[in-house]
């Protein structure tokens, strides 16, 4: 009787185990596509956090909630650290997008989700400053990825 106990607690464990940790789940950011693509974005201070996103994309001509990521060559600065921008200053980002895939190991199964990660090859602001990337490997390995949170409610 108390081996059958012992093995139903084994058994309930592993199973919640397996269930929050998901070992069959393989998690990863895909790029859309090789081809370039163009973000508008507005600069927004929400806090002083190193980590905040200050870029939120523009859809539609309004300022969305949804934070911009931008992973940036090398031989062009990152927009977040220029102290030129102001509150509802926009910026176009160039560059290649990416999407969220949580892949199901044992079913293949994907989940695609939406980001708005982008590997910048160039960026302009609207006071016409203008930066764009003369490295001629495009590979996702070239670009810095910062770990940005969106801290806009």
């Amino acid at each position: 009787m108390i081996v059958k106990i012992l093995l139903g607690i084994v058994i309930f464990i592993i199973t919640i185990i397996v269930l929050l940790l998901q070992p069959y789940m393989k998690y990863s950011y895909v790029r859309t596509s090789n081809t370039p693509t163009t973000i508008i974005a507005e600069f927004y201070t929400v806090t002083d956090d190193a980590l905040c996103t200050q870029f939120y994309k523009i859809e539609e001509g309004k300022l969305t909630n949804k934070g911009i990521f931008p992973n940036m060559p090398n031989d062009i600065p990152d927009p977040h650290l220029s102290t030129e921008f102001k509150d509802g200053d926009r910026i176009s980002l160039t560059g290649f997008s990416y999407e969220w895939w949580a892949t199901n190991i044992l079913t293949g199964r994907i989940q695609k989700r939406s980001i708005n990660m982008i590997d910048v090859i160039s960026w302009e602001s609207s006071n016409s400053t203008f930066f764009k990337s003369e490295n001629l490997d495009l590979s996702p390995t070239t670009f810095k990825h910062e770990n940005y949170v969106n801290c806009r409610p």
